[in-house]
């Protein structure tokens, strides 16, 4: 189904902010959004009971016409915090940025030329560092022009980053918003495929953001993080290998097999050659073509981590 054409003209963009204990960068991040070249818009903020000087900075925009910020106590529900100000917000668009990412100044008025016939648009980004130094030009490098995105193309690859959506309001609350349950990771991942089932979503080859990624996720604590949220996407993208649609079948089992590759490298990273191995293996399983450049690599990289894993267990033997 395709959502019927709202035939929006400048329509009011309510931009959602979720933050918590963000002091260094929250303040660039609202004023990347305050500095819009598209006039028509609210930004409402939800402090999640942050305990460094970010309130401080807050209330330094809260005389603005343009702009809420709602208080709460820290829950880290952020999927629950953005539908609560999505039920705050007045406008027939909804728009969202992380408390450490920089749009610039021409992404609103950018996507909402595509509003009228589509229900989600996203774009590609840059991705900065600590410093807000570039150090990497495109997030999607791949991707070399706009594109339609359909439930196909996200259940291998999630092309959707949160701070570079703009959706219709009606599209957000009829696929039900953030998924709610504390703790629950890929609650925006959710969102985006029920979309991309039941609506169009467009995909802009312009880097309208630029994506912070922080030295600190080079941490053991990150990766394990990191480790938790792939291993909730393999779950989510399980859920449509029983489809009796082939193409997406296919498409769900290919996904499953990438992120099973990523969580072969973390733990090979962190030194747990036996869980690296294994998930090596389920790559082989799901991953096609097989006779791909990508499978042969991977399957050479299955060999050295049996290889590893033998080694591993030899030496708890000998310490036995």
């Amino acid at each position: 189904m395709i959502d019927e054409n709202p035939n929006l003209v400048s329509p009011k963009i309510s931009v959602i902010l979720v933050v918590f204990n963000n002091e260094r960068y929250i303040e660039q991040s609202i004023y990347s959004v305050l500095n819009q070249d598209y006039e028509n818009f609210e930004l409402i903020v939800h402090d999640d009971g942050s305990t460094d000087a970010t309130p401080n900075i807050l209330k330094k925009f809260e005389k603005l016409d343009n702009f809420k910020v709602v208080y709460g106590i820290h829950t880290g529900n952020i999927g629950r915090n953005r539908n609560l100000l999505a039920m705050m917000s007045s406008g027939s668009v909804l728009a969202f940025i992380d408390s450490d990412d920089i749009w610039r100044v021409n992404k609103l008025s950018s996507q909402v030329k595509y509003i009228n016939d589509f229900s989600l648009v996203c774009c590609n980004a840059s991705i900065i560092d600590d410093n807000s130094t570039v150090i990497k030009d495109t997030y999607f490098p791949d991707q070399k022009s706009d594109m339609q995105i359909t439930l196909k193309e996200l259940l291998t690859t999630n092309y959707i980053l949160t701070s570079s959506v703009v959706i219709r309001r009606e599209s957000f609350f009829r696929y039900g918003g953030f998924e709610e349950t504390l703790g629950f990771r890929g609650e925006d991942y959710l969102l985006w495929l029920e979309v991309s089932e039941n609506s169009r979503i467009v995909f802009m080859n312009s880097n309208l953001l630029d994506y912070r990624v922080h030295s600190s996720n080079l941490s053991y604590k990150n990766d394990q993080e990191r480790i938790k949220l792939l291993k909730r996407t393999v779950e989510i993208r399980s859920r449509y290998v029983n489809i009796e649609t082939k193409s997406i079948k296919k498409a769900s089992l290919k996904g499953c097999a990438i992120v099973s590759g990523e969580l072969s490298k973390l733990y090979y990273k962190n030194h747990e050659y036996t869980i690296s191995y294994n998930y090596s293996i389920y790559f082989l399983k799901w991953y096609s073509p097989k006779l791909s450049l990508r499978y042969l690599k991977f399957l050479f990289i299955t060999f050295f981590l049996l290889l590893l894993k033998l080694m591993s267990r030899g030496n708890k033997s000998k310490k036995l």
